[in-house]
């Protein structure tokens, strides 16, 4: 079998039966929200990300990755030498993020029931059941990137249970990652289930742009010949890894 193929087989979206325990997972989630008069009053609304969204679950190992988003208040970034107030950031966090994710948790076990729900550093893990599969769900905020001129990118951003801000672009990356596999001929989702490691080390990705890839840390992506390519943004890869031509590259279905 070509590697192609056997990419595509690793990364088909769920069978029929394994599509609706991700459909019933994200159904569950939905309800354990609209119980919940704490969540509903903050209009929290949950929404698909990862590979689920992206229909990159593969076979057998599908779980559900969703977001809890509350608009009630935002993180952001200001650009080099402007102030909150100049951008008309004046009122004081009413709802904060750590208040929310008490708050997520608790819907979660009221509704699930306490033995269903396991609290992560990043999110909660709703474990399977014969009706549903695992789901990961990270409550978040909008995030903005202020501009000079006022304006910003809007992301979803939350912080760990370390302290730790996460910032992510949720559709920019689904819009980005279906441009990328128009452009390689649906070769760049085909590779969704992938998982590559070199010198005895996990790389990051499939990403879906080089900018993805973090200072330093080796990464892949589907390059423009629909071929899994190993890159260091602003660095070498040869030399962070220290590997070249010849170097095993161990390829498998991703966990």
């Amino acid at each position: 079998m070509a590697w192609e193929d056997t990419f595509r087989s690793w990364a088909s979206p769920p069978g029929e039966t394994e599509q609706q325990k991700c459909e019933n997972a994200e159904r569950a989630i939905g309800k354990a929200v609209a119980a919940s008069r704490v969540l509903e009053a903050r209009g929290v609304a949950v929404y698909q990300q990862g590979s689920y969204r992206n229909r990159t679950n593969v076979r057998i190992d599908s779980d559900v990755d969703l977001g809890l988003l509350c608009r009630e208040t935002f993180f952001y970034d200001l650009p080099d030498n402007a102030t909150a107030a100049q951008l008309g950031l004046t009122e004081p966090v009413t709802y904060p993020y750590t208040t929310y994710k008490n708050d997520v948790g608790a819907a979660l076990v009221d509704h699930l029931g306490s033995a269903a729900v396991t609290r992560g550093d990043k999110a909660f893990d709703v474990h399977e059941n014969t009706y549903r599969v695992d789901a990961d769900v990270v409550p978040c905020f909008p995030y903005r990137f202020y501009q000079a001129d006022g304006s910003y990118i809007e992301g979803r951003a939350f912080l760990t249970d370390a302290g730790r801000r996460i910032i992510n672009y949720p559709e920019q990356n689904y819009t980005n990652g279906v441009a990328k596999n128009d452009r390689t001929r649906r070769g760049f989702k085909a590779s969704g289930g992938v998982a590559l490691e070199v010198a005895g080390r996990r790389l990051r990705g499939p990403v879906g742009a080089y900018a993805e890839g973090g200072d330093g840390e080796p990464a892949v992506i589907v390059g423009s010949t629909g071929r899994l390519e190993i890159f260091v943004r602003a660095g070498s890869a040869r030399d962070n890894l220290g590997a070249g031509r010849g170097a095993i590259v161990r390829v498998r279905r991703a966990e």
